[in-house]
């Protein structure tokens, strides 16, 4: 999105452009935190835009290990965050590819499978 329409996304959404587009070689760490090839950690509080917004994508910021918005844990093949959410992936109309997002947990869509890899996977 911040190629397509980078005037709206730099000045909106700064975060949503990213210093790096690899999607492989994510990792989640013994201390919960989710961290992705550039070394930055998923953080729930980096959603984009607004929670008020009602779209909830997700942003990363460095690692902060003492944060709990940082922390997540991997169980029943759902990845939950602290504050009891779930990374999905979800459609919108505004994008043509799934988006990663805070879901309530116990969807088909919050269904994942972490791989050795890096990767993470799901059905919806």
């Amino acid at each position: 999105q911040y190629t397509l329409n980078p005037g709206y996304m730099h000045a909106i959404c700064p975060a949503s452009c990213p210093l790096t587009a690899n999607q492989t070689g994510w990792r989640l760490d013994a201390d919960g935190s989710v961290i992705t090839p550039s070394g930055d950690c998923l953080d729930v509080t980096g959603q984009l835009p607004a929670k008020d917004a009602g779209l909830n994508w997700l942003r990363t910021k460095p690692c902060d290990p003492s944060l709990p918005s940082q922390k997540w844990t991997y169980a029943d093949k759902e990845l939950r965050a602290m504050n009891g959410l779930c990374l999905g992936v979800m459609s919108h109309w505004l994008w043509p590819q799934p988006m990663v997002s805070l879901l309530e947990c116990g969807s088909r869509s919050t269904n994942l499978t972490l791989h050795l890899n890096g990767t993470m996977s799901t059905q919806s």
